[in-house]
């Protein structure tokens, strides 16, 4: 195993993910890609009634806020010994994540995940299920305790 791919969206659950990877690269040796997306159904729709260049300098900043969200997870990983590196997509999580996993050429996704069922599952989406369903990669899904 090269290459893990950690993706992260800023909630506490992802912590969990993060330690199930720093395990899975001390064991391998691997890299880990933190990967974090930039949704553009996050922009607001009063956000959206600006110039191009305004739109340009809104789509900078949402990256620069992911970049050093995800810079203090990749120096959490580096202080457990692991190499890690950030990478910022943009687009929806699931294809995102996906794309990312292609081109980066990983042998490991690692996520979290809520654990929700039924209906709460079938109203809100979810991100780990999607990827699951759509990747030929092994994914190592990282449920929160039902306490948390």
């Amino acid at each position: 195993m090269k290459r893990i791919l950690l993706p992260q969206d800023g909630s506490e659950i992802g912590q969990v993910a993060v330690r199930a990877a720093a395990i899975q690269a001390q064991t391998f040796g691997a890299e880990v890609v933190v990967f974090g997306c930039v949704n553009l159904n996050d922009i607001t729709a009063t956000q959206l009634h600006v110039s191009p260049m305004g739109f340009a300098a809104l789509l900078e900043e949402h990256q620069n806020e992911q970049r050093e969200f995800l810079g203090k997870v990749v120096a959490e990983l580096e202080e457990s010994g692991v190499k890690a590196r950030v990478r910022i997509g943009i687009g929806g999580p699931v294809e995102g994540i996906l794309e990312a996993a292609e081109t980066e050429e990983v042998d490991l996704i690692v996520i979290a995940t809520h654990g929700r069922s039924g209906l709460r599952r079938l109203m809100l989406g979810s991100v780990a299920e999607g990827v699951l369903r759509r990747t030929q990669c092994p994914v190592l899904v990282c449920p929160i305790a039902k306490d948390e």
